[in-house]
C-alpha cells in the first residue's frame, strides 16, 4: 500500500524538526564556545595592554626576573 500525499509530508515535517532540534544545540554549542574564545582574546588584548605599559618585556641578562641567585635553583 503506498503512502498518502500527506502521510509522506507528515513524515518530512517530522525528519525536518529532528534535524532542526540537532542543528539547534550544535549552534548553541558553537556559540557558547565562540563566547569563551572571543572572552579569552579580549583577556589576551588586556595582557598585551599590560605588558607593553610596562615596557620591555624580554628578560635581561642570563636569567629570567624574579628568580632566586641560588645556583641549585638554576640547575
Amino acid at each position: 500500500m503506498s503512502r498518502t500525499a500527506l502521510e509522506r509530508i507528515a513524515d518530512r515535517e517530522q525528519a525536518i524538526g529532528d534535524i532542526t532540534e540537532q542543528l539547534s544545540a550544535e549552534v548553541s554549542q558553537l556559540t557558547a564556545r565562540l563566547a569563551e574564545l572571543d572572552a579569552e582574546r579580549a583577556d589576551l588584548a588586556i595582557a598585551r595592554k599590560v605588558i607593553l605599559s610596562l615596557g620591555d618585556d624580554e628578560p635581561t641578562g642570563d636569567r629570567m626576573p624574579g628568580l632566586p641567585d641560588n645556583p641549585i635553583y638554576q640547575q
